[in-house]
């Protein structure tokens, strides 16, 4: 019965773990997508005007090779 409440207790409980953007030991030459850090948002309004609620991902299309035609 102990571990049923623990287990309940646990659920209720928020943990934040900071999660560094790269692996701790990294190779040379090898390619790395860096974690995504949480952090400031957009409004609901503005995130579904520009397609998501984080500025960081908010690349907006500007053509080929960066140059508007």
């Amino acid at each position: 019965m102990s571990n049923v409440s623990n287990m309940q207790n646990m659920q209720n409980c928020e943990m934040t773990i900071a999660v560094p953007p790269l692996p701790a030991q990294t190779v040379v030459a090898m390619a790395y997508v860096p974690f995504q850090q949480f952090g400031t948002t957009y409004s609901a309004e503005k995130g579904f005007n520009q397609g998501t609620i984080f500025p960081d991902l908010d690349k907006p299309f500007t053509g080929k090779r960066g140059v508007l035609k």
